[in-house]
Parts: C-alpha cells; sequence; structure tokens
C-alpha cells in the first residue's frame, strides 16, 4: 500500500490517537513522580509504581474482556427477544382479540 493510501484511507488516526493517548499518560506519570518522590522522600515511590502496575494490569484486562462481554451481551439481547416473543404469542393465543368487521 502506498503511503498517499494510507493516509487519504483514514487508516493512520487509530495510530495517531495511540501515540496521542501514551504521550499524555507518559506527561502525567513524569509529572507525577517528582511530586511523589519530593513529598514523601522517595517513600511514596514503591506505591506509585505498584498502583501504576495495578492500573495497567486492570487496563489490559479489561482490553481482553470488553470483546467477550459484548459476546454474551448479544447473545443475552438474542435470548430477551426470543424470551419476549414467545411471551407475546403466548399471550396472544390465550387471549385472541375479538375485533369484528361490520
Amino acid at each position: 500500500m502506498a503511503p498517499e493510501a494510507f493516509f487519504s484511507s483514514q487508516q493512520w488516526v487509530p495510530i495517531a490517537v495511540g501515540v496521542v493517548l501514551a504521550l499524555l499518560v507518559h506527561l502525567a506519570k513524569s509529572m507525577a513522580r517528582p511530586v511523589i518522590n519530593g513529598m514523601t522522600a522517595g517513600v511514596g515511590a514503591p506505591v506509585a509504581s505498584t498502583a501504576e502496575d495495578a492500573g495497567s494490569f486492570a487496563l489490559a484486562f479489561a482490553a481482553i474482556l470488553a470483546p467477550v462481554l459484548v459476546v454474551f451481551g448479544i447473545i443475552a439481547i438474542v435470548v430477551l427477544v426470543i424470551v419476549v416473543a414467545r411471551r407475546r404469542r403466548a399471550r396472544r393465543s390465550r387471549h385472541p382479540s375479538t375485533s369484528t368487521s361490520s
């Protein structure tokens, strides 16, 4: 694929969004670290590192889990639609409408 086709097809947008998000996270961490180290005389560094690791794990787990949850959600919606349709059909067969036409 030629570079001009890549840029004209808008396939670069997710890459640019990922780069910007990574940059923002890095900037936030690089600004917070000196403050944490200065306020706690270095004692807060392991706590901050552990929190960062836990956050990374949680986001990675969420990225893996989200597609699975979407599949379960779609299955649940389909089952719900089928149950509702069967109940309506059963209710109609028990109580047929008494419409008379003249």
